[in-house]
């Protein structure tokens, strides 16, 4: 239990952060750095007993990782419009992925470098 109200500047430019567990603090979504979920090597959060009312909806970054499947739940995430979803090893996505916003000039949906299945392969090369 450390109680940190806030991150450090530089904190969010650590090369090989891969597990942060920041439980049982008193960080909200004003004490995070700008760069802080964009931390390349990252592959577990834990933000549990904190303070937190929000936090950045519009920005999803799960490059890189060993992803097997999206869940259905990416549907909810109305607000989202970046997704970065490259280098993983998907070869489906979830039917709710289409009830989000993510074509269009000020949007981001990122995919290439997954084993899809023949078909989204086709997909994606249309875009």
């Amino acid at each position: 239990m450390n109680r940190l109200s806030v991150l450090p500047r530089g904190f969010g430019s650590f090369k090989s952060l891969e597990i942060l567990d920041l439980t049982y603090n008193n960080l909200n979504e004003r004490s995070l750095p700008g760069n802080f979920f964009f931390i390349d090597t990252l592959r577990a959060l834990y933000l549990g007993d904190n303070d937190f009312e929000l936090l950045p909806g519009d920005i999803l970054v799960l490059r890189d990782n060993d992803l097997l499947a999206i869940p259905r739940e990416i549907g909810h995430l109305s607000n989202l419009k970046e997704l970065h979803i490259q280098g993983n090893r998907l070869t489906i996505l979830p039917p709710e992925l289409g009830l989000l916003d993510l074509i269009g000039n000020k949007q981001v949906l990122r995919l290439e470098h997954n084993p899809w299945v023949p078909s989204i392969q086709v997909c994606i090369n249309e875009f």
